[in-house]
């Protein structure tokens, strides 16, 4: 695998990319450079960083509206029993 940057929008109250991001970072598969701290010297910093993390093999489910979905449905479904 190999690392990611990610510039998450966090401007005007907005965290839900921050928050994905920084998760991300925290694991060691991304560095996480938040858009209101973007100059071109951050952005080249953070680029030689995610290039200097060590490559991890790593999967990611991106069906979380799918599993949240499913959740949610057999929650309704024991209370409703």
């Amino acid at each position: 695998g190999s690392a990611a940057l990610f510039v998450p929008f966090d401007i005007a109250g907005q965290t839900e990319q921050l928050r994905r991001a920084e998760l991300l970072a925290k694991s060691g598969l991304a560095v996480c450079l938040p858009e209101s701290q973007l100059t071109a010297q951050s952005l080249a910093g953070a680029i030689d960083h995610a290039i200097s993390l060590p490559r991890k093999s790593t999967s990611v489910d991106f069906s979380g509206v799918e599993t949240s979905a499913e959740i949610i449905g057999r929650a309704i479904n024991e209370r409703g029993n």
